[in-house]
């Protein structure tokens, strides 16, 4: 389970405001939206790699194995 409460992250502006989400364990969701749009920083926020106001809580470690491999 994660769950984000009052959940904002910026860079040089505001990218995301004040959302809450519940992710169930078990269960299959999605982040869908247009580039841009924030998904990569909520995941990132999620991880522990980016800094963020609000509070996230989960029930375990989260992994995150982002699409750019260096």
């Amino acid at each position: 389970m994660i769950k984000a409460k009052n959940l904002s992250i910026s860079y040089d502006r505001k990218i995301i405001d004040d959302i809450s989400f519940t992710v169930d364990a078990g269960k299959v969701n999605i982040l869908m939206g247009r580039n841009g749009s924030g998904k990569s920083t909520i995941l990132n926020a999620i991880s522990g790699i980016k800094k963020y106001d609000g509070e996230i809580i989960t029930d375990g470690k989260v992994s995150y194995l982002n699409q750019n491999i260096n």
